[in-house]
């Protein structure tokens, strides 16, 4: 029987080697001190895997990383992130750095993060928010985590009290809806508190000169 032959130095022999997991890539760079390296490293991996880096650092490692993090990149991961560890993960950012990371994630995950802050950071974090984009969120605010009210997203029209029903129907046709997609018309004072919610139907059928706060439209 014809045996298999020695393998010799010149042989090149093919060794698998073993995937390395992102979360122990970025510690190793870490424990090297080579900060950058472990930021340039951690742009190019999908938010999937950025939120698993994010949830397998220690404390201090994962601080370090999100402070020297851009707000496209952590936005990128916080969809994927448990719901209920996205408030422990940014609690030592600075209310602009998460307000930052806000203004780029979807309606409801922006929402389920400030509800998740503690009450004085989520109100620092929503008075550095563009205007229109705390309205949206404050919007959403209104309804309690986990119902549907509190995973709608998108088309939020907020009203004036004193708006008629002509000048809301008007601020509707100059507005960028989708028609094939629902709507929602939240009347807000001045320190945005919600004081009542119009419904379109009834908005319609409504006289003109009916303003928008009042009984129940």
């Amino acid at each position: 029987m014809t045996q298999a032959p020695e393998p010799s130095e010149d042989m090149a022999v093919e060794v698998a080697e073993e995937p390395v997991r992102p979360s122990d890539a970025v510690e190793a760079l870490l424990d090297a001190d080579d900060l950058a390296g472990a930021i340039e490293y951690a742009r190019t991996l999908h938010g999937a895997e950025l939120a698993d880096v994010f949830e397998q650092l220690d404390d201090d490692d994962r601080d370090q990383v999100l402070g020297a993090l851009d707000a496209e990149t952590t936005a990128s991961a916080l969809s994927y992130v448990e719901s209920h560890f996205r408030g422990e993960l940014l609690q030592n950012m600075s209310a602009n750095q998460i307000a930052e990371t806000l203004v780029l994630e979807d309606d409801d995950v922006a929402t389920d993060i400030v509800q998740s802050l503690a009450a004085d950071t989520a109100e620092e974090v929503l008075d550095a928010l563009p205007d229109g984009r705390r309205e949206a969120i404050d919007a959403l605010l209104i309804h309690e985590r986990d119902t549907a009210g509190g995973r709608m997203t998108g088309q939020l029209v907020t009203l004036a009290p004193d708006s008629t029903v002509d000048e809301v129907l008007d601020q509707l046709r100059g507005a960028p809806l989708d028609v094939s997609q629902p709507f929602y018309l939240y009347v807000c004072d001045s320190d945005r508190t919600l004081v009542g919610v119009l419904n379109l139907r009834g908005l319609i059928a409504a006289s003109p000169l009916r303003r928008a706060r009042g009984p129940a439209i």
